[in-house]
């Protein structure tokens, strides 16, 4: 059978509906007939877009006189499904006649319920018939088949490989192929494939099922199945969570020729165990085995796979999943696949993410503003002052050499380095590009002070949660804070030469027990770009609108003590300490003294379980004053309440309020 195909123009559109609430319509165009479809860029905010572009179908069969093409024009959505602009269904009985035709179509569109929006959309409709295919079968460069060419290419290649050795070339191939097309993830086209053996031999699939983030759904209980070669296995069921781990790993043995191998799918989806079956699937993702035996030794390391509705390429994104896989032949070995953690902050993730055909992210920049850093702690002994006077030039006594890391997704960017300064000031501006939305969930930011004998030493870790700076919805808005402080919390502030037992809650391992500084930092986020350098300076003008966030107020902490009972410390007197910040530290010199500490007091047994401090009806008070400034609205620090003993030597032993 000859093949035949349908060549549409999208030229333009005129008057469309507005249907965002800021701004207007991001159109794209999508034509469809025969359960093939193909679509236009998307144009920012025109409700009059000229697309200008070409959109190649292959029918196969010739057309019909009752076919008709189905032109639908959409608004991008971000976050959501896209909104419905208008449509319109264009017979082409007029174009069956002869063996080419064209016709130029300017259609008015209806909404879902067949009533007119008053838009128009104009294209031009080509129709190749049987007899034009005949000298495009035969030229490798004639034409394309849109996005899925490259696939379609590979599949009558390999067809042609199956079926004989010496002749027939790629001319029958397209005649007799009837297999399903198939779309693939990556963004990457693939190079045709070798001619591959048709003698059977034994194979071992091993997919691993690591784990999902951000899957679409309220109150979800995913359940992920994999399905190679008609064996379908699946993962245990994970009750109330968007962000499930499974850490399962299935094995598929065949017995097969690498040929017929090469061409199998395999489907990763994801469902709802809640739901009904016909209405269960939350996203899925295929690919075939080709295209893993392509990767170096065969292997999927921690891929990320973008889950979407097969029926609904073009509704977005799904979620995330997060899998490795493998192609095992005769006396192969079998690799170790990576255990990665799902807060392993360094892992690159948009490198290793495939996107299956026709799901797009948008490019988007992160733009954070670093102003400035206070209460930094001390970081080095005042033995290596002479040293760092020769490299520096400075006496300051200041012994902490601070910058800040700035990471997301596996990047980072970082300010430069202020040398023996407690209080510095960057006044920096970071930028880092990424895909919007992105799979990742956290910021992740570091503070550290420079060595130049020994390793860069970490003064504190904070993260910050993209669900807490932005939200979803037609009311949404991208992620975005500040300016504001952001604390630091980790082990004591106290230097030793001996190093720290808790120097891994400077990391963000656990929960900080004491604080640790603070900057003054602003994030902003802006889609359709990419940042063409990673940092400059803040503007003056920018700076002087920050000015009005640092006037500071004074205010004043009272604490009283109730009681205190299960001591374990006996052998010395004990006091409480309340701090806020430094406030209240009595070993920080660089605050004025407060009454900030409880009566030292010896500890009584009651006679029959534990010891207590014997405040009778007498109950000790503290006093803690301070002065914060204007902007320290809900970011002020928390308040520590510290035990010590034995001639007041600090430990870990603290409380805190939040």
């Amino acid at each position: 059978m000859k093949m035949s195909k349908l060549i549409v123009t999208v030229d333009s559109a005129a008057n469309l509906p507005n249907v965002d609430t800021f701004g207007e319509s991001d159109p794209f165009c999508i034509v469809e007939i025969k359960g093939l479809k193909g679509q236009t860029k998307v144009i920012d905010n025109d409700l009059n877009p000229v697309w200008k572009e070409k959109i190649e179908l292959d029918l196969g069969p010739p057309l019909s006189p009752d076919d008709k093409l189905t032109v639908t024009v959409k608004d991008h959505e971000t976050i959501g499904p896209d909104k419905l602009l208008g449509m319109c269904e264009i017979a082409l009985k007029d174009l069956v006649k002869g063996g080419k035709s064209e016709m130029e179509v300017n259609a008015p569109l209806q909404d879902a319920n067949k009533r007119a929006v008053g838009a128009t959309v104009k294209v031009m409709i080509v129709y190749v018939g049987p007899k034009g295919k005949d000298t495009t079968d035969s030229s490798p460069s004639g034409g394309g088949g849109g996005q899925t060419m490259d696939a379609e290419d590979d599949d009558e290649e390999e067809e042609a490989f199956d079926q004989a050795d010496g002749g027939g070339g790629g001319g029958g191939g397209g005649g007799k192929k009837s297999r399903r097309k198939r779309n693939v993830g990556g963004a990457a086209k693939r190079k045709t494939r070798a001619k591959l053996s048709t003698k059977l031999q034994d194979f071992q699939i091993r997919i691993r099922i690591v784990e999902a983030r951000q899957l679409q759904g309220a109150n979800i209980s995913p359940v992920c199945r994999v399905t190679c070669y008609n064996q379908m296995k699946q993962t245990r069921i994970k009750k109330s969570t968007n962000s499930p781990y499974w850490g399962e790993t299935f094995f598929f043995n065949f017995n097969v020729s690498p040929a017929d191998l090469m061409e199998e799918l395999v489907e990763c989806g994801v469902f709802n165990s809640r739901r009904l079956r016909s209405d269960a699937m939350i996203g899925a993702f295929k690919f075939d085995l080709g295209m893993l035996y392509e990767e170096d030794g065969h292997v999927f390391l921690n891929k990320w796979l973008l889950l979407s509705d097969p029926e609904d390429p073009q509704g977005g994104a799904k979620g995330y999943l997060k899998i490795c896989a493998v192609i095992l032949g005769p006396g192969d070995e079998a690799p170790s696949f990576k255990q990665a953690s799902s807060a392993d902050e360094d892992e690159d993730i948009e490198s290793n993410l495939l996107r299956p055909a026709g799901v797009q992210l948008r490019p988007a920049t992160f733009t954070l503003r670093v102003y400035r850093a206070e209460d930094l702690p001390k970081m080095d002994t005042e033995i290596f002052q002479g040293v760092r006077k020769i490299f520096t030039g400075t006496s300051t006594k200041e012994l902490v050499d601070p910058y800040l890391v700035f990471q997301f997704a596996g990047k980072e960017v970082r300010t430069e380095t202020k040398y023996t300064n407690d209080h510095p000031e960057w006044n920096e501006e970071l930028r880092m590009g990424l895909q919007f939305p992105s799979m990742c969930e956290r910021i992740k930011f570091q503070m550290f002070d420079w060595d130049r004998m020994t390793e860069d030493d970490i003064i504190g870790t904070n993260y910050i949660d993209i669900p807490l700076i932005s939200a979803q919805g037609d009311t949404g808005y991208l992620p975005m804070f500040g300016p504001c402080f952001v604390n630091f919390y980790g082990s004591p502030r106290e230097f030793s030469e001996l190093g720290d037992q808790y120097e891994s809650l400077n990391e963000g391992k656990g929960e900080g027990v004491a604080y640790r500084g603070r900057v003054l930092l602003e994030l902003k986020t802006e889609l359709g770009e990419t940042p063409e350098q990673s940092k400059e300076e803040i503007g003056d003008d920018q700076l002087l609108k920050v000015q009005k966030f640092l006037r500071r107020r004074k205010y004043r902490l009272h604490a009283a003590f109730s009681s205190a009972s299960m001591i374990s410390e006996v052998d010395a007197p004990v006091e409480f300490e309340i701090s806020i910040g430094n406030y209240g530290n009595k070993l920080d010199e660089s605050v004025p003294p407060t009454a900030s500490t409880t009566q030292p007091t010896n500890a009584v047994f009651d006679g029959v379980h534990y010891y207590f401090l014997p405040w009778g009806n007498t109950k000790p008070c503290t006093v803690v004053e301070s002065q914060w400034r204007t902007s320290d609205s809900g970011c002020t620090p928390s308040i520590f309440c510290t035990e010590s003993w034995r001639s007041w030597t600090r430990t870990s032993r603290r409380s805190t309020w939040r």
